[in-house]
């Protein structure tokens, strides 16, 4: 079975947990990765970057997941989201929008919004 857990709102609010969780459902055969609407880079922290070497990230950079995945070949039996309309629709906050761009700020992240943007598909996974 593969397990997609979210991140914001789900796996940083209680990390530990998640790690046991994760390991539990691993020694029983099962595949956990972890699914964000986030961008792999612009949106990285600390705490991300941590689980991104325990599990399998995947940044949709405000896809939705589903289809997303399966466009990987990958589909999900499970889903652990408290946004559920995230994994069937894209983001309502585009690349250049004020939203994203608060969000980022309030974050720390990086907020520069004109930064020259990867295609896509070279960002679909990255693995640390």
């Amino acid at each position: 079975m593969i397990i997609a857990l979210h991140y914001d709102e789900t796996y940083n609010k209680a990390p530990f947990m998640w790690d046991v969780v994760t390991k539990i459902a691993q020694l029983f055969g099962h595949e956990v990765i972890l699914a964000t609407y986030r961008h792999g880079i612009l949106d990285m922290e600390p705490l991300l970057e941590k689980v991104s070497k325990k599990i399998e990230c995947y940044y949709t950079d405000g896809k939705a997941k589903k289809p997303f995945l399966q466009e990987l070949g990958i589909n999900v039996d499970v889903w652990i989201d408290d946004n559920p309309n995230s994994i069937l629709q894209d983001s309502a906050w585009k690349h250049d929008s004020p939203e994203l761009h608060a969000w980022r700020v309030e974050k720390g992240l990086r907020s520069d919004y004109t930064v020259k943007r990867l295609p896509l598909g070279k960002l679909k996974k990255i693995k640390s």
